[in-house]
């Protein structure tokens, strides 16, 4: 991890200071104890003066977020891939970790011929100093159900945050792949079963993104997420995708 960050530091403090200001904005706030207002505030009725109500005000700053970043843990991101995105989740831990937005990295995987789907939470909402250094068990193999890591997604991000912005961004090279026996999660299922997921997820007011990761400027990866994401990122470059998702995420509050 060390290592990592030591070659990257230069990025990473200019990654700090660029996306700090690219990511501030007009945000919506309460200001409480007003005799009246836009609403009230059930933990002021102890108030002696009675002032239940709260304003909303307006002001420049860093938007409540919370982002979780789910990682294709599946054998096929073996490599460049798999390395690409260990990279890329250290430089996205320290930024984030530097501009105060709640995140969590966590990677997912299913395991052939059994009924089992595995979340490896690398850097929880609440985590230590020292968890960091998880990110170097990022790991490259097995299939995935995609549609149940995000049914998982959503349910951990309720229960850890509560952030008023919620937002998944699934970062994969293709379409979910496993099998049990003779039971086989593959495209049409795989692919309608995991849309049909991220169409419920986004009905409750969580955003959820997909990067594809394509080499070679090859296009198969994008337009195959498209058939199961409304919002998909192209990554043709691996060296690219630290910056490309620190874009997106500060488009997605601008």
């Amino acid at each position: 991890y060390q290592n990592i960050y030591n070659k990257y530091k230069l990025n990473i403090n200019s990654y700090n200071a660029k996306f700090h200001q690219l990511l501030k904005g007009m945000v919506e706030s309460k200001e409480y104890k007003y005799a009246f207002g836009n609403g009230i505030s059930s933990k002021m009725f102890g108030d002696t003066k009675k002032r239940y109500w709260f304003r909303r005000v307006q002001g420049v700053d860093i938007p409540d977020v919370a982002i979780l970043f789910l990682i294709d843990g599946s054998g096929s991101m073996q490599g460049n891939r798999r390395d690409g995105a260990m990279v890329s989740s250290v430089i996205l831990h320290e930024v984030l970790s530097k501009n105060n937005i709640e995140h969590a990295i966590v990677e997912h995987r299913a395991i052939f011929d059994e009924p089992l789907v595995e979340h490896n939470i690398l850097i929880d909402f609440d985590y230590k100093p020292n968890d960091k250094y998880n990110i170097m068990f990022l790991e490259a193999d097995e299939g995935t159900r995609e549609g149940l890591s995000l049914m998982w997604a959503e349910k951990y991000l309720k229960e850890n945050s509560s952030a008023e912005n919620k937002v998944i961004i699934a970062i994969s090279d293709g379409v979910p792949y496993h099998y049990v026996g003779e039971s086989e999660y593959v495209p049409p299922v795989s692919t309608k079963d995991t849309q049909n997921t991220a169409n419920k997820i986004y009905k409750k007011g969580i955003e959820v993104i997909a990067v594809a990761l394509d080499e070679n400027n090859e296009s198969d990866c994008y337009d195959e997420l498209k058939n199961i994401y409304r919002r998909v990122v192209a990554c043709n470059d691996i060296k690219r995708l630290t910056g490309q998702l620190l874009a997106l995420v500060s488009k997605l509050f601008a």
